[in-house]
């Protein structure tokens, strides 16, 4: 008898979990999770996600498919293509091609290397940057 009741109490709150996720009402799904046991969770799976979430589901999709924007490595947020500084947590986002500030030319490429990054554009070797001490 207890192991029943286990089965039905684990099927409500599968029910309730399952429909949460959907964006359904969590509450109902666990009553009829309890009430109707295994037949509730196959009745909650089969639910369709509420339309709140399928919309919302549809925009990031959209969003990821307009070559203006990307995501902010760091918070994953949408920002700008062209941004080098996200938005939303501030942080630098450019790529080392973007970061053109023109300090000390390296050995190997007459091109100078970035403030930002210290690394030879032609042999990838290290580039010690140049000092920046206020003596």
């Amino acid at each position: 008898m207890e192991i029943a009741i286990l089965i039905w109490v684990v099927c409500a709150v599968a029910s309730s979990a399952i429909a949460g996720s959907k964006g359904n009402s969590g509450c109902a799904a666990f009553i009829l999770g309890f009430l109707l046991g295994p037949l509730g969770l196959l009745i909650v799976v089969l639910m369709p996600a509420s339309q709140r979430v399928m919309v919302r589901q549809a925009q990031v999709a959209s969003q990821a498919e307009v070559g203006a924007q990307k995501l902010c490595p760091y918070c994953r947020s949408y920002i700008p293509a062209a941004a080098s500084v996200c938005r939303f947590c501030q942080r630098d986002v450019a790529l080392p091609q973007q970061r053109a500030i023109a300090s000390s030319p390296c050995e190997h490429d007459p091109q100078p290397v970035t403030d930002t990054v210290d690394v030879c554009r032609k042999c990838g070797e290290h580039v010690p940057r140049p000092s920046t001490s206020l003596e």
